[in-house]
């Protein structure tokens, strides 16, 4: 019996060298969502859940990406729904 019956799992194969370009983008779209905040780029800036989801995802793939294990909790997102 599926404990999560209302979710789905994503699972994506990337490369090993992926890890450092995941953790580049993940630098990234943090200075993009500040630059935003202060009214210095053409965005929108993110919620506080999108920004939640971002660095729960990013975290997680550049961690296994990296050869590490899931860590606790990373079998569900923590965002509610």
């Amino acid at each position: 019996m599926d404990p999560y019956p209302d979710t789905f799992s994503v699972v994506e194969l990337e490369p090993n060298y992926k890890a450092v370009s995941l953790g580049r983008q993940f630098v990234t779209t943090d200075a993009a969502d500040e630059l935003a905040r202060h009214g210095r780029l053409l965005s929108v800036p993110a919620s506080p859940e999108v920004i939640g989801f971002g660095r729960w995802l990013m975290g997680a793939m550049v961690r296994q990406v990296a050869g590490g294990a899931a860590g606790p909790g990373e079998d569900r997102c923590p965002l509610p729904t």
